[in-house]
């Protein structure tokens, strides 16, 4: 369940296919996003590489609410919360678990690609999360 939490931090905004579609990436990104695969880096080298079969589904709201459901161990847990795009940063926060986050996305057709990056005891790593859109 951390790890799907700590997926929820998104990417850059890749914005050239949607600017050259004329896509708002505001309305874009509106939908049903099912967790795909993760990428993980610690200081610079790739630490895993998975698929994700069962991945979690988060829904960007028109309204900027957000809902992210999963599934662990048969039990499904949902959180509620909000969402913003300022630029090319997303912003979330997930009420029910504290959540919050701020992270450059990209979103190019039917997939959403997130990158969280961050610093911790002096290591830096990078996690490129991938959605599809359902």
């Amino acid at each position: 369940m951390a790890l799907f939490m700590l997926s929820l931090t998104f990417v850059s905004c890749g914005d050239k296919d949607d600017d050259d579609k004329g896509t708002d990436p505001k309305t874009a990104i509106v939908g049903k996003w099912k967790l795909t695969h993760i990428v993980e880096y610690e200081d610079g080298k790739e630490i895993g590489n998975k698929d994700v079969a069962n991945g979690g589904v988060v829904e960007f709201k028109s309204n900027n609410t957000v809902v992210s459901t999963e599934v662990d161990n048969g039990k499904t847990y949902t959180y509620n919360g909000t969402w913003s795009i300022n630029g090319n940063k997303l912003s979330f926060t997930l009420d029910e678990v504290g959540v919050s986050s701020v992270n450059t996305f990209s979103i190019s057709g039917n997939t959403l690609t997130l990158i969280d990056e961050y610093t911790e005891d002096g290591h830096s790593y990078k996690d490129v999360v991938t959605y599809t859109k359902q």
